[in-house]
């Protein structure tokens, strides 16, 4: 009967550990780069065109993270996505970063990096 106490009270103290140390990094990752779609288009089944808009430029690790939560946000599978990145603020005529995925995800950063 001790031994169960003492192995009960052992993973109740790990799980608590584990979800103290997860929790941050969840909210984290919420509230890391949000964004706006301000288009979102389809032809049929064979393209997705979305227009997302970010507050700040995001390193290509987070870009790529956006680009899935997009990709998934609509039940439909596609031949082709595109997602065209634009920067607040910024007056570009062509956007900051695109990212295809046709089926792979592909990355293409146009203008200056995050952090330069």
């Amino acid at each position: 009967m001790k031994t169960y106490t003492t192995l009960r009270k052992a993973i109740v103290s790990m799980l608590s550990a584990t979800i103290a140390l997860l929790a941050p990094l969840s909210i984290y990752a919420q509230q890391a780069a949000p964004y706006t779609i301000s288009k979102d288009e389809t032809m049929g089944s064979i393209k997705r065109t979305v227009e997302a808009t970010l507050p700040a430029k995001v390193d290509e690790k987070t870009l790529g993270q956006l680009a899935v939560k997009i990709r998934d946000s609509n039940k439909n599978k596609f031949g082709l996505t595109f997602i065209g990145w634009r920067v607040d603020g910024e007056k570009a005529d062509t956007y900051w970063a695109n990212t295809r995925f046709d089926p792979e995800m592909n990355i293409s950063i146009i203008g200056t990096p995050a952090g330069n």
